[in-house]
């Protein structure tokens, strides 16, 4: 009989320890339960994690730019710095920029400097702009600067347009007779 409880006695021991529908009466006012809060949970960071994570992403950054460097003028530079060419990183990208053929204008700029002849990259992408062959003024410019004759590049760049002119307007006079 010891175990025999009647519903009355289990209904007061309910009211004693305060355990109504599943919840339990606080003891104490330190034992009161947090209300939720969704996303208060506080994530210590030590200095060393914020290093770590500080590094890797300086190390994404840069070899993202390395690629980009690689894929639109790493090769292009190096071709020029190893061909004596002395062109910037920052000329290129510029070229490339305004659509100019950036190859040809590094294969000229490497012919004339082992030419010995001192041409810089705008006067190379000025005549390229102009509708010149650049190998060809290049090469003259070698040819030039090998006879002795004080020719600029702008003057060959002159004479050869004069010619192309020249053949343009005589085949248009020959076509109106």
């Amino acid at each position: 009989m010891r175990h025999a409880r009647t519903a009355a006695s289990l209904h007061e021991l309910e009211l004693k320890n305060g355990d109504r529908c599943g919840f339990a009466r606080p003891r104490s006012p330190y034992q009161t339960p947090a209300p939720w809060k969704p996303f208060t949970k506080v994530i210590a960071v030590t200095p060393e994690q914020i290093l770590q994570f500080a590094s890797a992403i300086l190390f994404a950054g840069l070899f993202v730019f390395a690629v980009f460097v690689n894929f639109f003028v790493g090769r292009l530079w190096l071709r020029a710095l190893t061909g004596g060419a002395n062109i910037t990183v920052s000329d290129i990208l510029r070229m490339r920029l305004r659509k100019t053929d950036a190859n040809a204008v590094v294969d000229a700029l490497i012919a004339a400097r082992q030419g010995g002849v001192a041409v810089t990259t705008a006067e190379m992408e000025r005549a390229l702009l102009q509708g010149v062959d650049l190998r060809k003024i290049t090469l003259a410019a070698i040819e030039a600067k090998k006879q002795g004759m004080d020719l600029t590049l702008q003057e060959l760049i002159d004479a050869d347009l004069a010619d192309q002119l020249a053949e343009k307007l005589g085949a248009r006079g020959r076509s109106r007779r």
